[in-house]
């Protein structure tokens, strides 16, 4: 009886993947949302060859993730502090075994619009040269 209870009561102690993904869902929600995308660029290696770029974003404080529209990409998502920070790494397909890195950092601005940045880099072709881009980025909150 007395490894039972052991047990039971180690049990109840760990922490159950729903109670964290509850956490990242209460951290999340004032970020939750579609927002459309306003980007003006900060920083360019790559001599103008940038393809790709978002127009808008899909805040998904459920998943724990954000969506971007251009090209179709899903990042993950935590809140840091006041900013909320998304990042993923891709294949990337014009350089074979390499990856394209990606990070959003936004603050939210008391009129819900999301301000911040997004850095990516890349290899170019003939894939030796890294390329790597900043925005600043303002995403305005789209109605429901």
């Amino acid at each position: 009886m007395r490894t039972g209870l052991s047990l039971l009561l180690i049990l109840t102690c760990i922490p159950t993947a729903r109670a964290q993904e509850s956490d990242v869902d209460k951290l999340l929600v004032p970020f939750d949302g579609t927002y459309q995308i306003e980007r003006t660029l900060k920083y360019d290696s790559c001599g103008g060859r940038i393809v790709g770029t978002a127009t808008g974003l899909v805040v998904d404080a459920k998943q724990g993730v954000i969506h971007a529209d251009n090209p179709g990409r899903l990042y993950d998502a935590r809140v840091v502090g006041d900013w909320l920070i998304a990042e993923a790494a891709f294949e990337e397909t014009s350089c074979p075994d390499s990856t394209h890195y990606a990070r959003w950092s936004f603050v939210l601005t008391p009129s819900g619009a999301l301000e911040g940045m997004v850095e990516s880099h890349w290899l170019l072709p003939p894939c030796s040269d890294v390329c790597f881009v900043r925005f600043h980025i303002l995403a305005t909150p789209l109605p429901p």
